[in-house]
């Protein structure tokens, strides 16, 4: 089970709390999150104070409760799984990356600090531009879990605009995302690629406005697919 000193903190203003504990005694996703972190080291650490993702994730999320189901795609260190798990006690967190070693490595600091001592995460290895994840993902239904159901995707692999694509024409028309679920592509000031290459600036863009008359293929090939597409600092959320 998750340590007794990290408690989520959900529908508390960043205002009302102190850097280190919230004034409810919980915590915060930034302040998880510097829980988790070596601030001296490049240990995946995501606190607000850097890309300002954390508040507005704790805000996007609260609408699903804390029993959502969140899928990370390029989770590295394996920091942002620690903490989801943790602010989603009743939730489930998963996480896909092509290769494991550096999670593997750093559990243990993980759990050390209080994290990752549950059973609501999942940590696949998997190449999350091809089927193999979703054969991953299949792999973890059963007869406790019939069906998976994710609330929240969010995709910080390769920073390449084809993998980009690829993952986002992979999941978003699967079975995996929940009705009114929301995809969110981060660091998009951050792709590189070929220059020959569409940009996913230019694809989800280009969806952007094929919203409006239903041409996109991922718009018209099922009714509804896709509703929004979000352009915000540095990430797009489709819906």
């Amino acid at each position: 089970m998750l340590s007794k000193d990290v408690i989520p903190c959900r529908g508390t203003a960043p205002e009302t709390c102190s850097t280190a504990r919230c004034q409810r005694g919980c915590l915060t996703l930034d302040e998880m999150s510097f829980r988790i972190c070596d601030r001296f080291a490049e240990t995946g650490c995501r606190d607000s104070s850097d890309v300002d993702y954390l508040r507005w994730y704790a805000d996007l999320v609260a609408p699903f409760g804390s029993g959502a189901a969140v899928l990370e795609l390029g989770m590295k260190y394996g920091t942002g799984l620690a903490l989801w798990s943790a602010f989603l006690p009743d939730g489930l967190a998963v996480g896909v990356d092509i290769d494991l070693t550096m999670y593997r490595q750093n559990y243990g600091t993980l759990q050390r600090r209080g994290f990752l001592r549950g059973s609501n995460f999942f940590a696949l290895e998997a190449d999350a531009t091809t089927p193999a994840m979703i054969e991953a993902l299949a792999g973890l239904e059963g007869p406790r879990r019939p069906r998976l159901l994710f609330d929240l995707v969010v995709e910080d692999t390769s920073h390449f605009s084809r993998d980009i694509i690829r993952s986002f024409e992979l999941l978003f028309p699967s079975r995996f995302l929940a009705p009114g679920g929301l995809y969110v592509v981060e660091d998009m000031d951050a792709m590189h690629g070929p220059d020959n290459q569409q940009t996913a600036r230019e694809y989800f863009h280009n969806m952007s406005a094929a919203v409006l008359s239903r041409v996109h293929p991922l718009v018209s090939q099922a009714e509804g697919l896709v509703e929004e597409v979000t352009f915000l600092r540095r990430r797009i959320v489709i819906k």
